[in-house]
């Protein structure tokens, strides 16, 4: 995926940065679909510049979207947080199970906060996923972004705090 499809808009408080994602974030699984087609991933790497004295940290993350799946087909959607030069990461996943059709709002804390270096400038990295799976060849399922308005919504909250 190519981040030139990706919208990112912080909140006027500095606090949630909706990340939307365009078409091409969707996974699909069945009969005759490439094995290729069962996981998409984006890797974003933000440059954020902010006052020094302070350090930022991704608290919790929501993903809305839409899925259809077969009985038997298991999505994923995870997402690794880490800040370039340092070894803390933070993970998060929302699983939905099929049968299930429509769309869905999974909302995950993060339980270890990464913090931004002290300063004014951390870059983020964030690599999201999609992935299905199935029991049988003859399962159905996509995780898709045609449904909701063409985009994928990956929402992040940021806490920040002094050095």
């Amino acid at each position: 995926m190519s981040t030139r499809n990706t919208q990112c808009i912080y909140s006027d408080d500095g606090k949630i940065l909706p990340l939307v994602f365009g078409d091409d974030f969707s996974a699909s699984i069945g009969p005759n679909v490439a094995i290729t087609e069962n996981r998409k991933f984006c890797q974003l790497n933000f440059d954020i510049d902010f006052s020094a004295g302070f350090q930022y940290a991704v608290y919790s993350a929501d993903y809305l979207g839409y899925a259809n799946l077969d009985s038997g087909v298991q999505a994923s959607i995870t997402a690794l947080y880490y800040f370039s030069g340092q070894t803390a990461q933070a993970t998060t996943e929302a699983d939905i199970n099929g049968p299930f059709t429509g769309y869905f709002d999974k909302h995950d804390d993060i339980a270890i906060a990464t913090w931004s270096p002290c300063g004014s400038q951390g870059l983020l990295n964030i690599n999201s996923q999609i992935a299905l799976n199935s029991d049988s060849d003859s399962q159905s399922g996509v995780i898709s972004t045609e449904k909701i308005k063409s985009s994928f919504v990956h929402q992040l909250y940021i806490k920040w705090r002094s050095c």
